[in-house]
């Protein structure tokens, strides 16, 4: 039996679920992290991965992981998005976040990664899952009002995450490196100064011993007929440019 997963999903599944099942998948992990640039990654240990769970109002996460650091308790938020094979831009989703014609989609990476800041920074006004949720115990956001609800399998993953003593945020993006850096400064004007970035690219060069994965990014490319060209009619589902050969150093 073989398992091509489309997309983002396919591509986050792909990666993690291959990861766990490695034995000493905790290495792994480190190895992600540092990938990422998340300072000291090898002081993590410990973790505990939580696939696409709701957390109600404020959203669902793509990837929750929580870690150990010494006596704390470190929550990570992993989100991902593609090139959709037409090419992924921060200029583009940084307007479309700043939009205010029209609330920001909520498929925003920027809205998605302030909808998990806004959880835990409130993370202490929350009820613990013992409590139910009344109509009127909602919260006050950036992003306007928001309850936890009463869903039991949700209270209890917010209960997991109140239990964090800290925060990081990451996301997986197609390269961005040929990108003007301005970017970055207009991040950082919009509070997220703090968000770390990953290209698939990176991962699929760094984990090529992956099968399920690199069947999954093999699976989500292909030649658009629409253009004659022949060096530029292969298109990725998920790269900002497709990679045939991967060369590691």
């Amino acid at each position: 039996m073989k398992i091509y997963g489309y997309s983002e999903r396919g591509a986050m599944n792909a990666l993690f679920y291959e990861m766990a099942l490695m034995k000493d998948s905790d290495k792994e992990f480190v190895k992600f992290l540092e990938i990422a640039n998340v300072p000291n990654a090898n002081d993590y240990q410990n973790f505990k991965i939580y696939n696409e769970c709701s957390l109600s109002r404020f959203g669902t996460p793509d990837l929750v992981v929580v870690a150990q650091r010494e006596n704390v308790n470190v929550v990570f938020f992993i989100e991902g998005k593609v090139s959709e094979c037409s090419g992924f831009r921060m200029e583009s989703i940084i307007k479309e976040y700043k939009d205010t014609k029209k609330r920001p989609n909520s498929s925003n990476l920027l809205f998605q990664i302030r909808q998990k800041q806004n959880l835990y920074n409130f993370r202490n006004s929350l009820p613990d899952s013992s409590k139910v949720v009344k109509i009127d115990d909602k919260i006050e956001t950036s992003l306007g009002t928001r309850s936890i609800g009463n869903n039991p399998i949700v209270r209890k993953f917010v209960d997991v995450i109140k239990n964090c003593q800290e925060a990081k945020y990451i996301a997986i993006v197609p390269d961005i490196s040929n990108e003007d850096n301005e970017w970055k400064n207009k991040l950082e004007k919009e509070g997220f100064n703090e968000l770390l970035f990953i290209s698939w690219e990176s991962i699929r060069k760094n984990f090529s011993s992956y099968k399920l994965l690199n069947d999954t990014f093999e699976f989500n490319e292909g030649d658009d007929p629409r253009i004659k060209t022949p060096s530029k009619k292969k298109k990725s589902q998920i790269l900002n440019n497709p990679i045939k050969q991967i060369t590691i150093n």
